[in-house]
């Protein structure tokens, strides 16, 4: 996404030619290449240092942003390097000693500084006009629930402070161009049950730097999405509103202070006016700079290369903001460091008492986690972010950093364990994503389990595998139906379908056990209250209900599903065997929204959507993705698999794992619902 605002800059500067552009995703590259006119496309930044480029953007995530800076400026390139700068100050100090010794610049993406109300601002301070500047406030609101793109799996997931840290960068950076760098910050974070796995969901902090006093705040669920800069000085009050482009001046007038107040009202108004017309007609003319600050702050540093000049935006401003970043969210340190006699514990547990699980920081994975533990488990989790594993290390857990897209950094992971409860997947992303992480992540998982001895392996599976689209009303599904072979299935069900089939070749070779566990839609509090296969919220208080809301749902609640999963590992004789697990209660989609809006107060209103509009969605979001030669978000075929009525036959569960619902599913979303109603009227 990001890339798009970075192309159109260089294709908008006189002069600009776009040499080459790199992704590991090949195709991706070839088609900003052949929409900007780009004559080479690589997976390596090395092949674009060979074309002895000027400027490189580099716009990765954060993590590699070190590493990639430091080449490109020892090729030859100044850097353009998004925000933020890095993940920790010593990478910074790297990253700008490494820019002063190929004498090269090196510009930090602040791009909120180069937004037009902001630029405007700027002037008005350095003209001498507001006076001295004396504090500055500075918030940023994104509701990332309305986001799909933030979710699991995003790599702002990996930063110290989740997604909100990669919100707070931005008035962060405004903070320190206003006041300097921070002295001393003093910040309180909060988490919300309300964003799952996101780590904190609102955070304030207060910054005491060398030019004067700023507050900064951020919430992952405020409305509506805004950004919002108050800047208190000798002469005036300057408030920007980053999203809408405009900016007030509150001033004293010369009247009395009873009529001024009045005075001041309309003052504002015609502000407000005169700027909201100005971006309208800029609107029309097509001059709106929608990039929030990018374009701009792209030109002003290639202007300032052309000048010899300083970047517009400083390593140090960058590495400044890093460090408000850090005392606000500090760097996680390693997993070694964190729990040095956490080793000792795992082999001191009993004999079948030590598991492994991957994707514990989920929703499922974080109640299997701590179920374990209360049973006398020793367990060792494996986690890409410290910070989002945390609460489950102070549980007691033994955290392991590693990615499963990343085969390097699984090894030993098993080492000394009795069974691996495999959760992890990509969770979203293109076929390449979920064929590296799904696959070749439970290829390289089994490797390292059979060479450390682990007895079971119980694999997570989907019920999305099987071809519901194909089955007539009323049919009964177990686990003899076969795999949906249409090849059709969205990325997510197909790369369940091949890791799961990987488990039971392992499972067949006699080297390990392998369990399947096929769970149904797994409810409670902290998944979604709006689940895919329900409704569509499009609204605070609106949903969409698709079909005649008659389909029953495949839905567990989470301790049931946590409990199976323990069965798998625990029950004997079971090698081989698939087991598919949703709780006895049949609820319809119109039954649990029903059952939703009696706690909720008769919130939210239902929309029906007929099943033929529904169709000519899927058919619709086919070719629009067809034409963006996209993954389709849904398609008919996916449609009809979630509107076909069947009835799930879980006998099998019952009869050989002894597995029935510990907790009733009526009474599992009585729970989830109030605490839901409870969070809501909060």
């Amino acid at each position: 996404m990001i890339s798009g605002h970075h192309l159109t800059a260089a294709s908008r500067y006189p002069g600009a030619v776009i040499v080459g552009i790199a992704d590991r995703d090949i195709s991706r590259a070839k088609a900003q290449a052949q929409r900007f006119g780009a004559s080479k496309t690589c997976t390596d930044l090395s092949e674009l240092l060979a074309l002895k480029p000027d400027v490189i953007h580099i716009l990765t995530p954060p993590a590699s942003h070190a590493a990639l800076t430091v080449q490109a400026l020892q090729g030859g390139a100044h850097v353009y390097v998004e925000k933020p700068m890095a993940l920790s100050l010593a990478d910074c100090e790297l990253m700008s000693h490494a820019a002063r010794a190929a004498a090269r610049e090196l510009c930090v993406g602040h791009c909120w500084l180069y937004s037009p109300a902001m630029l405007r601002a700027q002037e008005l301070i350095a003209s001498g006009a507001t006076g001295e500047v004396l504090q500055a406030t500075s918030s940023f609101n994104f509701d990332v629930r309305r986001n799909a793109s933030y979710g699991d799996g995003h790599w702002a997931s990996d930063l110290p402070g989740g997604l909100a840290e990669d919100l707070a960068i931005h008035p962060a950076s405004i903070l320190i161009r206003l006041l300097g760098a921070p002295r001393k910050v003093v910040a309180v974070t909060r988490t919300a049950a309300s964003i799952p796995n996101a780590g904190t969901a609102d955070a304030r902090a207060l910054i005491d730097a060398e030019g004067g006093i700023g507050t900064l705040s951020v919430s992952l669920r405020a409305r509506p999405d805004m950004g919002l800069v108050d800047i208190s000085c000798a002469r005036m009050l300057l408030r920007i509103n980053i999203s809408s482009m405009t900016l007030t001046m509150h001033r004293e007038l010369p009247v009395p202070q009873k009529i001024g107040r009045g005075l001041g009202n309309l003052d504002i108004a015609t502000q407000l006016f005169t700027g909201t017309a100005g971006v309208m007609w800029k609107l029309v003319r097509k001059k709106v700079d929608g990039s929030y600050g990018i374009v701009p702050l792209i030109h002003a540093f290639y202007r300032a290369i052309e000048a010899g000049q300083p970047a517009p935006v400083s390593a140090e401003e960058g590495t400044q903001s890093v460090a408000m970043m850090r005392a606000m969210w500090p760097e996680a340190p390693s997993a070694a460091a964190e729990q040095p006699a956490r080793p000792v514990v795992i082999s001191s547990a009993p004999a079948g008492k030590r598991a492994l699980v991957t994707g514990a920081t989920g929703f499922v994975g974080s109640h299997l986690v701590r179920e374990l533990l209360s049973r006398g488990y020793a367990v060792r989790i494996l986690a890409r972010n410290a910070g989002r594993a945390a609460s489950l290390a102070k549980a007691g857990a033994e955290v392991r950093l590693g990615d499963l897209g990343q085969p390097e950094t699984l090894h030993g992971i098993a080492e000394g364990m009795d069974v691996v409860f495999h959760l992890g997947s990509a969770m979203r992303g293109n076929s390449e994503a979920f064929e590296r992480v799904d696959l070749g992540g439970t290829h390289a998982l089994l490797a390292e389990a059979q060479r450390a001895g682990v007895r079971r392996v119980v694999f997570a599976g989907t019920l999305a595998c099987y071809p519901l689209g194909q089955q007539r009303d009323g049919a009964v599904i177990n686990e003899q139906c076969p795999f949906d072979e249409t090849g059709l299935l969205g990325n997510y069900a197909r790369a369940k379908v091949r890791a799961e089939t990987a488990v039971l070749e392992a499972a067949r070779s006699g080297k390990m056990e392998g369990v399947i566990v096929r769970l149904g839609l797994v409810c409670g509090e902290g998944a979604s209250i709006f689940p895919a296969h329900v409704c569509q919220k499009i609204a605070r208080n609106l949903v969409v209900l698709y079909g005649d809301g008659r389909v029953p749902l495949p839905l567990t609640f989470i301790d049931n599903a946590v409990h199976a999963l323990v069965l798998g590992a625990e029950v004997p004789g079971v090698s081989g065997e698939s087991f598919n697990i949703v709780d006895d209660d049949v609820m319809t989609q119109q039954q649990y929204l029903e059952l939703l809006r009696r706690y909720m107060g008769g919130a939210p209103r239902v929309v029906r959507m007929p099943r033929l509009a529904y169709y000519a969605l899927g058919l619709m979001t086919e070719i629009a993705a067809a034409l963006r030669k996209k993954e389709p978000a849904t398609t008919r075929y996916r449609i009809r698999n979630r509107l076909v009525p069947v009835r799930w036959d879980c006998s099998k569960a019952q009869r050989v794992l002894k597995w029935r619902p510990q907790v009733p599913l009526l009474e599992g979303l009585s729970r989830t619902f109030t605490a839901h109603a409870g969070r809501h009227a909060g």
